[in-house]
């Protein structure tokens, strides 16, 4: 059994400590544009809305509102090989939905709370 480790940093599981392969695996966002909504004033911060116009005469920024939507996994070989597990993102994993595509799970942590490490590997189906 081969672990390859997808992220761009270490991770510790089951007593090892896997070093990243260099290649980071990731889920390509989709953007899609809905609308624009008007913001302060940059230079005074004079509010303006949808009915009352800003009372200055300066550049109001215009901010794009956009909906998000997750595309494919981008750098997982294509064709997988058997008994080796990737380890990848959480976001990776739940997008991919193949069981040898898996992230950390359980995660161990030390008296600050900061985490130290995971108890196990999961995928999503």
């Amino acid at each position: 059994m081969q672990l390859i480790n997808m992220t761009p940093h270490e991770v510790k599981v089951g007593g090892l400590t896997i070093q990243p392969c260099g290649t980071v695996a990731r889920v390509r966002e989709i953007e899609l544009l809905m609308r624009y909504i008007q913001g302060p004033c940059m230079l005074c911060g004079d509010q303006a809305t949808d009915q009352t116009p800003g009372t200055c005469r300066h550049q109001f920024s215009v901010i794009p509102v956009c909906q998000l939507e997750n595309g494919e996994v981008e750098s997982i070989p294509e064709a997988l090989h058997q008994d080796t597990y990737y380890i990848v993102s959480k976001l990776v994993a739940q997008v991919a939905k193949h069981p040898a595509v898996v992230c950390v799970t359980g995660f161990i942590r030390d008296s600050t709370g900061r985490i130290t490490g995971a108890s196990g590997l999961a995928y999503y189906k």
